[in-house]
């Protein structure tokens, strides 16, 4: 599985822009950022789910990701290892009060990176299955290529399935990425880091006004 997204994004060639927000942007500060539990990333364009679907068949609203944080998970539903396990640490974060999800200011959304098998349908049973509020995104294979690689994540198909970005990528009220998790192997953690980096993205943008 890759963090191939993590690396690129440190050394300035994902499409975030500007890379991560801390001193040095060369080989060593990536390979050194890729111990942290949260990488902050400056400069993002927002993000838009242009030609997306939901678990519903519908289509998603374009600017369907704001108004709210967003946790990004890419996969897909036949995965084996990663992906239930990631995804039972995301239910377990949903089921914090702490992270948000339960009175709407956070969002879990997974995208699948393999649209010719993960239906909508499908997608919607196999999410109920860890928690109900996790959104389930597919589209055609160009729209979901675009989109991962907006926020910064990677895939590629190989034999016996899909390689694909492990990492959650973060997303701010106005759908720009502003972080990655690197490690999501930790429901507390993920929910600490998160509200941590939510204190400090408000602070920054006070300072900004």
């Amino acid at each position: 599985m890759r963090i191939a997204c993590l690396v690129a994004a440190l050394l300035g060639l994902a499409a975030f822009g500007p890379a991560a927000a801390h001193p040095g942007h060369g080989p060593a500060s990536a390979l050194s950022a890729l111990d942290a539990s949260v990488v902050p990333i400056d400069g993002a364009e927002p993000l838009r789910a242009t030609a997306l679907v939901g678990t519903d068949g519908k289509p998603f609203a374009a600017d369907g990701l704001r108004g709210r944080w967003t946790v990004l998970f890419f996969g897909f539903t036949s995965c084996t290892d990663v992906c239930p396990t990631t995804l039972a640490t995301l239910a377990a974060v949903a089921r914090d009060p702490a992270s948000g999800v339960a009175e709407g200011r956070t969002r879990i959304v997974f995208v699948t990176m393999d649209p010719a098998r993960d239906t909508p349908r499908k997608m919607r049973e196999y999410l109920s299955a860890f928690d109900k509020r996790i959104v389930g995104l597919t589209g055609s294979a160009a729209a979901l290529r675009r989109f991962a690689a907006g926020a910064g994540a990677d895939a590629a198909e190989v034999e016996g399935g899909i390689d694909h970005s492990t990492s959650l990528f973060v997303l701010d009220a106005d759908a720009r990425p502003v972080a990655v998790f690197p490690h999501p192997g930790n429901a507390k953690r993920i929910v600490a880091d998160f509200d941590a980096l939510r204190l400090a993205h408000a602070a920054t943008t006070a300072r900004a006004r």
